[in-house]
């Protein structure tokens, strides 16, 4: 979910590997801004919706992956639930939120669809990879957001991040947490 600078990286990885098939969803069109850490973008595809592009940028390369795109904001489990009948793994990529965790959010959203449709899901985000969440089988997200709340959060309020954790995400972070995540997916 997601084909920015985390979705960009995992789509050309799993597509590399051969992957038959990734669904991509994704609300937003491509900007200049994203061009210096979301890799199957050019300044051709600025103005485009990013799950365009990207199907785009995978069938031009000639790899044989079917890209489905969907252009849809991700706030809500009803959203993402009817994509993911015969999926095999959801990359969740918007990582986790130091409580009070916001309502609507596509981290939660992703999460909740993945425990009701019995799917499983990788979080990554940061420099960090992980949960992978196995249906009845492993903790889900809402097993540690539980956990955060009753600890009170993670301390990573804006005022408690290093200045650097301000900043927009660093391209060689970005994709090597995204090659971290297909490797343990």
């Amino acid at each position: 979910v997601g084909v920015g600078g985390y979705g960009a990286w995992l789509l050309l990885a799993m597509s590399r590997m051969g992957v038959g098939e990734i669904v991509c969803l994704d609300s937003v069109v491509v900007e200049f801004s994203n061009l210096d850490r979301q890799i199957v973008y050019s300044t051709a595809d600025v103005g485009k919706f990013k799950v365009d592009a990207a199907k785009e940028f995978i069938r031009a390369s000639g790899l044989p992956t079917r890209v489905t795109p969907v252009a849809k904001r991700v706030d809500s489990p009803s959203t993402l639930r009817p994509f993911l009948r015969g999926v095999d793994l959801v990359f969740n990529s918007f990582g986790f939120f130091s409580p009070p965790f916001p309502r609507g959010n596509p981290a939660r959203a992703i999460s909740q669809a993945c425990r009701m449709e019995r799917t499983p899901m990788l979080s990554l985000g940061g420099a960090w990879v992980g949960p992978l969440c196995l249906p009845g089988k492993s903790p889900c997200y809402f097993c540690f957001e539980s956990e955060l709340t009753r600890r009170g959060g993670w301390g990573l309020s804006p005022a408690n991040r290093a200045p650097l954790a301000q900043k927009r995400m660093f391209l060689p972070v970005v994709g090597a947490t995204a090659l971290a995540a297909v490797s343990e997916a």
